[in-house]
């Protein structure tokens, strides 16, 4: 080889290296180019990132708190509207506990969100006025004082022995006791207690201010009183002063409970919108925030693109430099690499040269081989992921289905179910796969879903179509769906089943339904009960006294007709009051185990019934009893009045020509049932009473059990509380009712508990029914009358002395057992509820202390109840219930008289 020749190989040599040199230098200058702008670009998405990371916390926490101070909120409000029902240390325990723990919980969120609010890049970001935030993070301890404060107000009102309220009712008595003797003071008194009460009802201090003038006028009537003295005119000027200071505290305990409830309405108003600025703050730096990622993001596209470019131009111009020395070599490793690339993976290129392009055929020859072994690893993988994807596809808990659109997206085909999606919609996936969806569910069109389906397919934007009902004689359920398109372009649906909540929603609201009525009839019961005991206390001398002057007037005498008109007018008044203690709940009687057929029966065999028939002579009244029903435990005079209120009810819905069907079975009740009137999930006998009249209209269903609702005339056709009476009879039987209606008629369906006592007895009145008898005299024998009512005292007095006994009286039985420590007397008449003192089975308990065997009768204005029965057991003979007729009370003396002798 010549010199010139070596020289120009050097030279080449030289070249090659030099221009590879160049080469790589500009593409070390392009990494660092490229990697200067991917950390510039990281580092201020990090920032960003960071900023987004800050206000989510502020965002949580924001969140956090108001989601604990609302829910105190509300169990604060739930303490101040249910605390008079429940109870004082109930609803504190229910709510008012709850509700602390709550704010407590949001104080702590407070501090934290002070905390996070304080740290500068936080500050940087979130403008909001200092005085705002301040005022914002305060508003849970604000709120935790007021509520405590409010809290210990309510607690000094209503607390049970030392509340306000209870201290107004202790002086109430006292006031009573102390002008029961003076009638006039007495009303005044009465009317200044109305008022009171009403303002305890209402809040209204208009009604506290009419209370105070009557008491006013009451104090005016003590003092031109002359026939009390000083000292007790004394005494009951300081027992007015105690209830009138005792009310102008409760009214400015009033006043200061309603300004905290202001006050906290007040701070919920103030700290509302500060909230609301501060979460709109936090969100509007996390938008600003992720735009600008997505700024940086595009721009280190844009600067990639540059230097990708700058990168093309560099190599072409390498290129042209080294196109003399290496084009050949160039061409056999670009032949190679074309075949490399169309798949050809086994390509080498033959490297025997010393040179650059040596170096870079080795490279070449070992970059195939490692992409030859990065796809066969990459194929492994790819087997694994699609078996790992398939798995979560069949394992998901929601339903995902895959479809295909067909006809131009008119319809679409089933091409994928997982397990779970096949489970809800009750199908085989094999069977499913290549059917049309309007095949498989034929409501889908009325549904909805379709509809979904054909914008998404032609859209390709998700949506969610809400929980939605699909019925089809198949499916009955409660879908939500979320609805895709695939980039292969195939819809895909992931659905959830909320059948079960739904179902349980609406059970939900069913039993808030029922008990906010069992509350609204309960509430009404306590009512009912102290208005009839009061009532049959007043209506005593109504039926009573007129029997004295029937008794004593001329048979021709003028007043006879208006003094019988006066006493049926009394006994009509004593059948509503009869109907408002069934109405109070827990009076219903003896409980005995008796056959529901013998009560049915008996009832179809009285006066009452036939009556009924004399009336109503077209309609036709059937029935069906089951032989072999188990017995119930029951007080059978109520059970008797409720059958005979819905014959009576049932006749009259039919007016003219129909029929009345009443018949006995037992039965399971289903689970809707005993869910929604709270029975036990067991056997009960069952009474059906249904007739073939109009119906009952929808609208008045829910209320057919409140009293007075009735449609029918007062005195003619009831006293509009016989639904009502049979409602709280089988509350107070631990049973239901239940009621049906159509035009076509309603059917009204009672559930008895099966009694436990397989022994039963034949249904009996508990009361003193013998009208009829003729009532026979006394014979000088001495009688005792308790009771705390002077009119009660006096009435029983002028009765019994006109039967032929001799009577003597005790205003108490405190004062009854000091009369008998020494003596005796032939029988007691005993009041069962006297106030303030001992009771009627009190006084008889301590009495036969000191005389064993003593004789009594009971009398109360409620139906037999748990003291009366501890009386009976105690030797008692008899129970008669207020207000009661000469006969009655003569008829009762009589047979306790001869019981005892006998």
């Amino acid at each position: 080889m010549s010199e010139g020749a070596i020289k120009l190989s050097r030279w080449s040599d030289i070249g090659i290296t030099m221009k590879f040199s160049l080469a790589f230098v500009l593409l070390l200058v392009l990494i660092m180019m490229t990697a200067s702008t991917g950390y510039f670009s990281l580092t201020v998405i990090r920032k960003a990132e960071q900023q987004i990371e800050c206000s989510a916390r502020v965002e949580q926490l924001v969140q956090e708190m108001n989601r604990a101070v609302e829910q105190a909120r509300r169990l604060h409000g739930e303490f101040l509207l249910l605390y008079s029902t429940l109870g004082l240390s109930e609803a504190h325990e229910q709510y008012a506990q709850p509700s602390a723990r709550k704010i407590a919980q949001a104080i702590l969120l407070s501090i934290s969100l002070r905390e996070e609010l304080s740290k500068p890049e936080v500050n940087k970001t979130i403008q909001l006025e200092k005085v705002n935030i301040n005022l914002y993070l305060s508003a849970a301890k604000h709120f935790a004082d007021t509520s405590i404060e409010t809290v210990q107000l309510i607690t000094e009102r209503a607390a049970p022995k030392l509340g306000l309220e209870a201290q107004m009712e202790k002086i109430s008595l006292d006031l009573q006791q102390k002008t029961i003797d003076f009638p006039n003071e007495a009303l005044l008194l009465a009317n200044a207690l109305i008022h009171s009460k009403d303002y305890l009802a209402h809040r209204q201090r208009s009604d506290m201010q009419s209370a105070f003038n009557v008491l006013h006028d009451l104090h005016n009537a003590i003092a031109l009183d002359g026939f009390q003295s000083t000292q007790e005119k004394e005494k009951l000027y300081e027992t007015l002063e105690q209830f009138r200071s005792t009310a102008e505290h409760l009214l400015d305990l009033d006043l200061e409970i309603r300004a905290k409830f202001n006050g906290l309405s007040l701070q919920y108003q103030i700290i509302s919108p500060v909230s609301e600025e501060l979460l709109n703050q936090v969100n509007h730096q996390l938008v600003r925030a992720r735009k600008r990622i997505d700024r940086i993001r595009q721009n280190a596209i844009w600067i990639m693109i540059a230097i990708g470019l700058f990168s093309v131009f560099a190599t072409l111009f390498i290129a042209t430099m080294l196109h003399k020395n290496v084009t050949g070599k160039i061409i056999e490793l670009t032949r190679a690499a074309d075949a490399f690339r169309k798949g050809r993976l086994d390509v080498l290129f033959p490297h025997n040269s010393r040179d650059e392009l040596g170096t870079l055929s080795s490279t070449f020859n070992l970059m195939t081989t490692r992409i030859r072994n990065l796809i066969h690893d990459l194929e492994q993988e790819g087997k694994r992921n699609k078996s790992f994807y398939r798995s979560l596809f069949d394992h998901s808990s929601s339903g995902v289905a895959v479809y295909e659109s067909a006809d131009n997206g008119k319809d679409f085909l089933f091409r994928d179910i997982n397990k779970a999606g096949a489970a809800m919609d009750r199908v085989n996936r094999d069977a499913l796969l290549g059917r049309r969806v309007t095949e498989v569910f034929p409501e889908v069109e009325k549904f909805g879903l379709l509809e979904v389906f054909r914008r998404v397919d032609q859209t390709g934007q998700p949506e969610l179509y809400p929980v939605a009902l699909y019925n089809d004689k198949r499916l009955v359920a409660w879908r939500e769906n979320r609805v895709y398109k695939l980039p292969t372009g195939e819809v895909v649906t992931v659905y959830t089943d909320t059948t079960k909540e739904k179902q349980l929603e609406v059970e939900k609201k069913r039993i808030e339904a029922e008990l906010q009525r069992a509350q609204k009839m309960e509430a009404i019961g306590l009512l009912a009960g102290g208005v009839a005991h009061d009532l049959n206390n007043i209506l005593s001398g109504i039926i009573g006294y007129p029997e004295l002057l029937l008794i004593r007037l001329p048979h021709d005498s003028s007043l006879r007709l208006p003094i019988e008109i006066i006493q049926k007018s009394g006994e009509r008044a004593a059948a509503v009051v009869a109907d408002l203690l069934t109405v109070a709940r827990g009076v219903a009687g003896v409980r005995e185990p008796t056959q529901l057929n013998s009560i049915i029966l008996e009832y179809l065999d009285s006066p009452e019934f036939f009556k009924l028939q004399e009336v109503h002579p077209k309609v036709e009244y059937r029935h069906e009893l089951a032989s072999d029903l188990p017995p119930i435990s029951c007080s059978p005079i109520h059970i008797k009045k409720c059958i005979m209120n819905l014959v009576h009810n049932g006749a009259e819905a039919i007016g003219e020509k129909g029929t009345v069907f009443l018949s006995t079975c037992t039965e399971f009740p289903d689970k809707t049932t005993t869910i929604t009137h709270g029975l036990g999930e067991e056997e009960h006998v069952i009474l059906r009473i249904s007739d073939t009249g109009s119906g009952i209209r929808q609208e008045d269903l829910n209320h057919i059990f409140e009293p007075f609702y009735s449609k029918k005339n007062m005195g003619r056709s009831g006293t509009g509380l016989g639904l009502t009476v049979v409602w709280n009879t089988m509350e107070d039987h631990k049973g239901a009712v239940a009621v049906t209606s159509t035009d076509k008629g309603t059917a009204f369906t009672l559930f008895f508990p099966v009694s436990k006592d397989k022994e039963t007895q034949e249904p009996v009145q508990q009361e003193f029914h013998l009208e009829s008898l003729a009532v026979p005299l006394g014979h000088g024998e001495s009688v005792l009358v308790v009771d705390d009512d002077s009119v009660q005292r006096d009435l029983a007095g002028n009765m019994l002395k006109e039967l032929g006994y001799r009577v003597e009286t005790a205003q108490s039985g405190e004062e009854a057992v000091t009369m008998l420590q020494d003596r005796n007397v032939d029988l007691l008449v005993l009041d069962m509820l006297m106030a303030p003192g001992i009771n009627g089975c009190q006084t008889y308990e301590q009495i036969l202390k000191t005389q064993p065997g003593q004789r009594a009768i009971i009398v109360s204005g409620f139906s037999e109840s748990k003291e009366v029965k501890r009386a009976r057991t105690l030797g008692a003979a008899l129970f008669l219930k207020k207000p009661y007729s000469l006969k009655k009370l003569g008829n009762a003396l009589h047979e306790a008289l001869t019981d005892t002798i006998s």
